[in-house]
């Protein structure tokens, strides 16, 4: 069950993400634990993952740096930094899983 306060950082996550960079809000994982954003007029189901997915119990950003531009990039690390919250790319998952 998600809890009060986890329900405000994803709500301070969704909002700051969304008025900062211009991506559009995509899904929730069912238990509302990730929640992810694209690219406005992208297709949710043309990916396996968002472009930019928050987990709450890592307390991760994960950004496909290759979907976002560098603008939305630097506003994304401003709101990690911002709202302390790891900032990872996700080609680093992907070579650190390889």
């Amino acid at each position: 069950m998600t809890e009060g306060y986890e329900i405000h950082k994803l709500l301070r996550v969704a909002l700051a993400v969304t008025t900062d960079t211009g991506l559009v809000f995509s899904g929730c994982r069912c238990d509302g634990r990730n929640i992810g954003f694209i690219v406005e007029g992208t297709d949710p189901d043309a990916k396996e993952i968002s472009t930019v997915t928050f987990n709450l119990d890592l307390n991760r950003l994960l950004v496909d740096t290759d979907d976002v531009t560098m603008q939305q990039e630097r506003a994304l690390r401003g709101i990690a930094a911002w709202l302390d919250i790891n900032f990872v790319e996700l080609q680093d998952l992907e070579e650190e899983a390889a």
